[in-house]
């Protein structure tokens, strides 16, 4: 289908559910001055720091983002990757689909894929478990970062410093 013969609109035609929009009170010393909506909707946030990446990625590591985003836990840095599971999510009927692509059945592509996302520093490997891989927080999170930080800014300074380092000279991918 071409670009033109989707309609026009003069207003914005999306619209949410409002069950996940809050009015609250906005206070200012102890007095309401007024009130403010907030989305209560959980939510995956990504953040600038992985567009440049997402332009990059292949478009299987598209499909296991896509897969890691749907099975995130909230204010967790771990997720888990079954590729069983995952080729039962991606190969799935999707709404509004007339003709489902192909089925994916090579696991080698899918684990390509997932080396596209560890060579661009968006997901690493966990020691001890193949199926478990940690997420990149500055690229994209599910929860409150903020406490995530908190509860692992003390992380050794050795892993600091390697981690700065690697930064530094430009380094990413596995190590």
């Amino acid at each position: 289908m071409s670009i033109s013969k989707h309609e026009t609109y003069s207003f914005n035609p999306f619209r949410i559910d409002s069950k996940h929009i809050r009015r609250l009170p906005v206070v200012d010393e102890g007095v309401t001055v007024g009130h403010k909506f907030a989305d209560f909707e959980e939510h995956v946030r990504i953040f600038p720091e992985i567009y440049d990446d997402l332009e990059k990625l292949s478009s299987m590591a598209l499909k296991v983002l896509v897969y890691l985003f749907a099975n995130l836990k909230k204010d967790a840095d771990e997720v888990y990757f079954d590729i069983e599971d995952f080729l039962r999510f991606t190969n799935r009927e999707k709404v509004g689909e007339e003709k489902p692509p192909a089925p994916i059945k090579s696991k080698a592509g899918v684990y390509r894929g997932i080396a596209d996302l560890l060579d661009k520093d968006l997901i690493a490997r966990k020691a001890g478990d193949v199926k478990t891989f940690y997420i990149n927080p500055a690229k994209f999170f599910y929860g409150k970062r903020g406490e995530w930080h908190n509860r692992c800014k003390d992380m050794p300074k050795e892993i600091r410093t390697i981690l700065i380092d690697r930064r530094l000279n430009g380094q990413t991918g596995r190590w």
